[in-house]
C-alpha cells in the first residue's frame, strides 16, 4: 500500500521524536553528541513535491538462475527526471520504530544477516528504522548500493513534523537508478 505519512510503532518513538527537535540535549544524548542542526533541516513551509522528480519502478529478471522452474525478479527505482545535487527525488514513509526493537525482533533476522531486511531503511544519525515493506512511498524500492546517489536527510515542518528525504549526492541523470547508501 503506499502511504503518505509515516506510522509510530509505538507511543515513546512519538514522545522522543518531539523531545528530539525541541531538547538539544535529548538529540545529543542519542546521536552521539550531534546538535539538531547537524541533523534536522528546518523548512518553514511544507516541502513542495511538486518540484520532485518523476519516479517510475522497472521490473528486472535474472534469466540466468533458476530456482524450481522460476527466475529471480526484483523491482528497481529509476528518476524519469534529471536530478540536480541535494535536490530531493522523494520521501521514504513507513512505519517508524526504534533500531534496538528491530535488531531484537527475531522475525527480522538481524542475527542472521546483520543488515535490514528489503524494504527497511535504518536513519544514518538517529538510533530509528523506517519500514515500508508493507505499506509506504514509492522510495520503498531504492535499492542499496556501495556507490549511492542518494542520500537520506531529515527535514522538519511546522517546528514537529518529521520527512525522511532522499537527497542527491550528486546530479543524476534522467533515466538513472536510485540507490542508497548501506546503513549499519
Amino acid at each position: 500500500a503506499n502511504i503518505d505519512s509515516n506510522l509510530f510503532v509505538n507511543l515513546h518513538l512519538a514522545a522522543d521524536f518531539a523531545a528530539w527537535v525541541t531538547e538539544p540535549d535529548a538529540v545529543a544524548r542519542i546521536a552521539n553528541g550531534r546538535s539538531p542542526k547537524e541533523i534536522f533541516t528546518w523548512s518553514g513551509a511544507t516541502l513542495d513535491k511538486s518540484r520532485w522528480p518523476t519516479l517510475s519502478t522497472e521490473t528486472i529478471t535474472d534469466s540466468s538462475i533458476e530456482v524450481e522452474g522460476q527466475h529471480p525478479t526484483w523491482k528497481i527505482l529509476k528518476t524519469r527526471d534529471r536530478v540536480g545535487k541535494d535536490e530531493i527525488v522523494g520521501e521514504i514513509t513507513g512505519k517508524l520504530g526504534f533500531l534496538r526493537d528491530y535488531c531484537l525482533d527475531p522475525s527480522n533476522r538481524w542475527q542472521e544477516l546483520r543488515h535490514p531486511e528489503p524494504f527497511v531503511f535504518f536513519h544514518p544519525q538517529l538510533p530509528i528504522y523506517i519500514d515500508s515493506r508493507h505499506e509506504g512511498s514509492v522510495l520503498r524500492y531504492v535499492r542499496r548500493s556501495c556507490r549511492p546517489n542518494v542520500t537520506m536527510k531529515t527535514y522538519i515542518t511546522n517546528q514537529v513534523e518529521y520527512h525522511f528525504c532522499f537527497v542527491a549526492k550528486e546530479e543524476i541523470a534522467a533515466d538513472s537508478e536510485i540507490t542508497a547508501m548501506w546503513y549499519l
